[in-house]
């Protein structure tokens, strides 16, 4: 049977420094890695787009994680999102990336040895297989 090319939604548990969590997907589909990327550009006085590579720890942040352990001052739980980033520690904002970093290079590494493992199939007799005539599709 042919490999899946679509994302299953699938969070793991990540463990983090004292006693600590973060819970994150395991894989990022097309479109949220593009939405991740979206969110390092910020707009110009003048209406344009710069990125802002100061965004991408960030971005991707907030791209994987779907819950922590995280708690306030007086034991609270701290929901995700920019402001708490934000707040971070950045000696604790840095253990997370590496975390998910770390969890990024795993995916890569499982997901080359199970396209090792499935077998290429090819179909010849399919319509998109035939040479391009240069027309335009109306």
């Amino acid at each position: 049977m042919a490999r899946c090319w679509f994302v299953t939604p699938v969070v793991i548990r990540l463990p983090l420094s004292d006693g600590q969590w973060i819970d994150v997907k395991r894989d990022l589909s097309i479109g949220e890695q593009e939405e991740m990327f979206a969110g390092l550009y910020r707009a110009t006085e003048r209406g344009r787009l710069r990125a802002e590579p100061v965004l991408v720890q960030r971005a991707k942040v907030l791209a994987y994680v779907v819950a922590w352990s995280l708690t306030d001052q007086q034991g609270a739980p701290v929901p995700v999102s920019v402001d708490a980033y934000k707040n971070l520690y950045s000696a604790e904002a840095r253990e997370i990336i590496e975390a998910i970093e770390t969890h990024e290079d795993q995916r890569d590494r499982e997901r080359t040895e199970e396209k090792k493992r499935t077998p290429v199939t090819s179909s010849h007799s399919s319509p998109s297989a035939a040479p391009w005539d240069g027309a335009i599709p109306t």
